[in-house]
């Protein structure tokens, strides 16, 4: 019996060593790549404000390959106002692998959301979104920056869009931009990005919004889409288009989720548009769907 406690005694202790070394080890391990990453950015800034700005660009090579954003940003802010946008401009430019056009667009926007950068010179290196329109050509822009941690940024994105529509002649910059980023997202299905966007102010108009429902509701997409374009842009629920209501159209789909969503928003359950046709339930009758007769009538339908 002794023995045997005396076996526990020094299993707890093994047990207790063990784990104080494993905490020790990953503490070391943090610490260790934290002090790394610091002497990285001190090196390279160093390297940036001593040489010129092709030997910078190389320097900071090895920062790219990381894919850490964040550290390219803060060594890029601790140069002159110019290099800054030289900096900026040569990694548009060059195209190695490991930096997607996301992240390149993603280091603009860090750059542009510093507090360093001033007015005008956050809205010239916007403008390096239309001299290199490859950046935005699969991901919008201002999805990319929806989707990114410094989304807080929109409110200037949307005030250097309407600023170049009216000094520049871009006309219809900024609606077709906005645009872009929203049908986009809603084709990814990206809940999140059409919230942010629309949380931080951007405007689509009623007609747009009302568009997007149908491309929501015909291709079945994402039915919590319908409340934030139905409450955010005033989308009309109750758009009739051919003959056809989409709540017509999300009976015909036998989209549950989709039908729930539009009446939740005020889409009206007995509207005919075609009389041949009939109503919703008239049709979910005729095709059999039980859950959604039963789901309608729940509404009001009769």
């Amino acid at each position: 019996m002794e023995n045997r406690k005396v076996g526990l005694y020094r299993l707890m202790v093994i047990i207790c060593i063990f784990s104080a070394s494993i905490y020790f080890l990953n503490n070391n391990k943090k610490t260790i790549v934290t002090s790394a990453h610091i002497d990285v950015l001190h090196n390279t800034i160093n390297s940036v404000e001593k040489h010129c700005l092709g030997h910078a660009y190389e320097q900071m090579n090895s920062l790219f390959i990381s894919h850490d954003i964040d550290l390219i940003v803060k060594v890029i802010i601790q140069c002159k106002e110019h290099c800054v946008y030289d900096l900026a401009e040569k990694i548009i430019q060059e195209t190695p692998s490991f930096l997607s056009y996301e992240e390149k667009m993603n280091i603009l926007f860090g750059l542009v959301a510093h507090g360093k950068i001033k007015k005008n010179m956050q809205y010239d290196l916007l403008d390096l979104l239309l001299k290199y329109p490859l950046l935005h050509y699969t991901t919008p822009a201002l999805l990319s920056l929806a989707r990114s941690k410094y989304s807080d940024g929109i409110a200037v994105f949307i005030n250097w869009g309407k600023d170049r529509q009216k000094s520049e002649g871009y006309a219809g910059l900024l609606t077709l931009l906005v645009e872009r980023a929203f049908s986009v997202a809603i084709e990814e299905n990206d809940y999140m990005a059409v919230e942010t966007m629309l949380s931080k102010k951007v405007r689509i108009t009623r007609n747009k919004a009302t568009c997007f429902l149908w491309n929501i509701v015909e291709n079945n997409k994402n039915s919590l889409l319908i409340s934030l374009l139905v409450r955010h842009a005033q989308a009309d629920v109750n758009h009739m288009d051919n003959g056809r209501t989409l709540l017509i159209e999300a009976v015909e789909k036998s989209n549950i989720a989709m039908i729930r969503a539009l009446l939740d928003e005020g889409a009206v359950v007995d509207r005919i548009v075609d009389a041949q046709q009939g109503s919703a339930l008239t049709i979910a009758m005729k095709n059999k769907h039980n859950s959604i007769e039963q789901l309608l009538r729940e509404y009001g339908a009769a």
